[in-house]
């Protein structure tokens, strides 16, 4: 099974919701990690929309 594609502003939205908090901002990408065990890190790349 193919897991669906998204854009990371919503990868975003969904981590804080199940638990992750945006640790820091660098260049285009956003560090955010779980403060609870097991603890992790997750990168995800944000990209500006031109709209």
């Amino acid at each position: 099974m193919r897991l669906p594609i998204i854009a990371g502003r919503e990868l975003v939205k969904v981590l804080i919701k199940v638990g992750f908090e945006i640790d820091h901002m660098t260049g285009s990408h956003m560090i955010l990690r779980r403060v609870v065990y097991p603890y992790m890190r997750i990168t995800c790349r944000i990209t500006q929309n031109l709209q």
